[in-house]
């Protein structure tokens, strides 16, 4: 009998060793942010904001009768997406400010150093919020273009009442593809994103 035992936990530690290996493709590394491409690292990190809704129903969904986070507010949003990518970039940074211009500075919400893009979260509450955040949303395009420190803007917008009408074309006007937008000869790709 103990001959039976000692051999299943064998088999089950081999086992958990295949499993291990095959797993390193998708576990967080301890080294500093992701090894490869700033284009691989761009395509994890939206692969990652897919996953903010699940996230946030996780939230709402737990066992205890109040949410361990209610997600009603900018700042939440922001909370959750630290909460979610950091471990994933550890370089990530909160509430980064800008340097000064003449004119004035923008304190990034949450920023990549390696991959020079910023992270801007935005929260829709109500009707009256849409147009606020579409004048928010210009203005940081115009300030954060002027800086060498990013190259690459993420607005994630999240709108949990579907408060924006027509979410295609609001993303669509708020978006910039390589090469669409230049700003003191510097090129900026924008990309917007409406949740959920």
């Amino acid at each position: 009998m103990k001959r039976d035992n000692e051999e299943g936990l064998l088999r089950w530690m081999e086992k958990g060793l295949v499993l291990l290996n095959a797993s390193k493709d998708w576990r967080p590394s301890t080294e500093p942010a992701l090894t490869s491409t700033s284009a691989a690292q761009r395509e994890c990190l939206l692969s990652l904001l897919e996953a903010f809704n699940d996230c946030v129903a996780y939230f709402r969904g737990r066992r205890v009768k109040a949410p361990i986070l209610e997600v009603a507010s900018e700042a939440a949003v922001q909370d959750v997406l630290f909460l979610m990518l950091k471990p994933v970039f550890p370089e990530l940074t909160f509430e980064d400010p800008s340097p000064k211009s003449a004119a004035s500075y923008a304190i990034k919400d949450l920023y990549f150093p390696s991959m020079k893009l910023v992270l801007e979260a935005k929260y829709v509450g109500s009707r009256a919020d849409v147009k606020a955040i579409e004048k928010q949303l210009a203005d940081d395009i115009w300030k954060y273009s002027a800086y060498p420190d990013c190259e690459y803007l993420i607005f994630f917008i999240y709108d949990p009442y579907p408060h924006i009408a027509d979410r295609r074309n609001f993303a669509a006007r708020m978006s910039r593809k390589q090469g669409e937008f230049l700003n003191l000869g510097r090129q900026v790709q924008i990309n917007t994103i409406i949740r959920p």
